[in-house]
């Protein structure tokens, strides 16, 4: 198929000159304030705009149906920065450039047309490294469900060394019109490094990252999936799970070990005293202990606070969601927004990955396709703390399964490590350890398995190799299918 590739080239902002439609300095297309900007005619045909000193943009044959000019344009914009500040800090940004790209055109795009190229400044480029990739970030606007919500996403790019450009597929999710007034549809990007140098991602599938606990006890049932979707004739993305709630408030539970990063309200240009909030409402994220992070929003109250070092399955707040309620942000009925964004400096994805197929009860059997540590005594009494290069990734629960399991991880050979915390008898007796590698994992000397016994308080380790992925993902707005089903007994 014909490629278009939209290559935005961004360079230090006191050298930005004018360009095609714009002068130097500032200057303005339809109210916006640009650096620089240039219009192009592009058409059904497909066609390239090119910004000198910042890119190009292109699109393939049939993204547009109608011929219109399309500008790309750069901004410095105070109220961006902010958002991308808020929104974009579950990523644990490293470092970021201080602009904007801006694409406006007449009509939202035909899906997965267009690519984004950028230029990669220098004082971002010396950061650039096999632990630290360069990602583009895309404001993106949700809404079709319970809830409106205009946030950053990361878009998993390519780093291109040779040319010293970011690259990302885009999907039409990435235009909207809701924030104009002049009815153009408008893309916003912006440039940050993040944990995780750039590799390729596998073929979405279940899970992506380490298992996790359920945010809610019972049977979850989803009102609105992680996903595509369609609303009011416009392409849209949603980029976590909508779990139902009680009216009245459901408790909310901690997914994984961790730390409160963050524990508050989301507020339109810091304004505090709106205690509806906008966006997210008042929510949590956490920090885990393997550098993933989830996030609760639309909560009615806050059991926490910033900081506090957090237990698995404890209770950090109560939902909340009801339209026009204190803490429920845009949020227009009862229920809980739960994300879940893996670290990338382990797992091959730093984006907002599908949660529904990680959250596991510890009474269930686990599906796994990266590493699976069990106690295969028939006690089911050990628990093993699971270490992968020094990082905590999780433990087994005492009982059940008594499984833990970590998909999706970097490529690379690795260092696992495990410590038995608990044997059953307290010194007494010893851990009986399985450890089985699915996706291509093996060890060194090509198994895939093995038993093992540790006393309490011993640890072992073992080099696992951890391939290259075999099938890539192709475009920058994650393909995840959407949940056929609609409820899970998780807890």
């Amino acid at each position: 198929m014909h490629r278009i590739a939209l290559i935005l080239a961004v360079v230090a902002l006191l050298a930005i000159g004018g360009c095609g439609g714009g002068g130097g300095g500032h200057s303005s297309v339809g109210g916006d304030s640009f650096t620089q900007f240039s219009n192009t005619s592009i058409g059904s045909s497909g066609g390239v705009a090119r910004l000198a000193s910042v890119g190009e943009v292109e699109f393939t044959a049939g993204a547009l149906s109608l011929t219109q000019p399309v500008t790309v344009g750069s901004t410095v914009s105070a109220a961006e920065s902010q958002a991308y500040a808020e929104t974009g800090a579950i990523f644990q940004p490293v470092d970021s450039a201080g602009y904007q790209v801006r694409i406006l055109l007449k009509q939202q795009p035909a899906t997965e047309t267009v690519r984004v190229s950028l230029d990669i400044p220098a004082d971002l480029l010396n950061v650039v490294s096999s632990s630290i990739g360069i990602h583009i970030f895309a404001r993106v606007y949700e809404t079709g469900g319970q809830e409106v919500l205009d946030n950053y996403q990361l878009l998993s790019s390519t780093y291109d060394a040779t040319n010293r450009k970011a690259i990302a597929d885009v999907t039409a999710a990435a235009f909207s019109k809701t924030r104009r007034t002049d009815g153009l549809y408008e893309a916003v990007f912006m440039l940050a490094v993040v944990p995780g140098g750039n590799v390729a991602m596998r073929t979405a599938g279940a899970p992506q990252a380490a298992y996790i606990g359920s945010p809610l006890a019972g049977t979850l049932t989803v009102n609105s999936p992680f996903g595509p979707r369609t609303f009011n004739g416009e392409q849209q993305f949603h980029y976590g799970v909508d779990f139902a709630t009680s009216p009245d408030g459901t408790d909310v539970y901690a997914a994984a070990d961790g730390v409160i990063e963050q524990a508050r309200l989301q507020t339109i240009n810091g304004d505090e005293q709106n205690p509806v909030g906008t966006g997210y409402g008042l929510h949590l994220v956490l920090r885990h202990s393997d550098g993933s992070a989830t996030l609760y929003a639309h909560l009615s109250v806050l059991s926490v606070e910033k900081g506090d070092p957090i237990t698995k399955g404890s209770k950090i707040g109560v939902s909340g969601g009801v339209k026009g309620a204190p803490g429920s942000g845009t949020s227009s009925g009862p229920h809980l927004h739960f994300e879940y964004v893996p670290s990338g400096a382990v797992y091959r994805s730093p984006n907002r990955v599908d949660p529904y197929p990680c959250i596991r009860a510890d009474d269930q059997p686990a599906f796994f396709g990266g590493i699976l540590v069990a106690d295969n005594g028939p006690a089911n009494d050990d628990v093993f703390a699971v270490y992968l290069d020094g990082v905590l990734l999780g433990r087994t629960p005492k009982g059940g399964s008594d499984t833990f399991g970590a998909n999706n991880l970097r490529p690379g050979p690795k260092t696992l490590r495990v410590y038995c915390e608990d044997d059953g008898w307290e010194g007494g007796d010893v851990g009986t350890l399985g450890i089985t590698l699915g996706e291509g994992l093996v060890f060194e000397d090509g198994s895939t398995a093995l038993s093992d016994e540790l006393n309490w308080r011993q640890e072992k380790t073992y080099t696992i190799i951890v391939p290259s992925a075999s099938r890539t993902m192709s475009r920058g707005m994650p393909a995840m299918p959407r949940n056929t089903a609609t409820e899970r007994n998780a807890r």
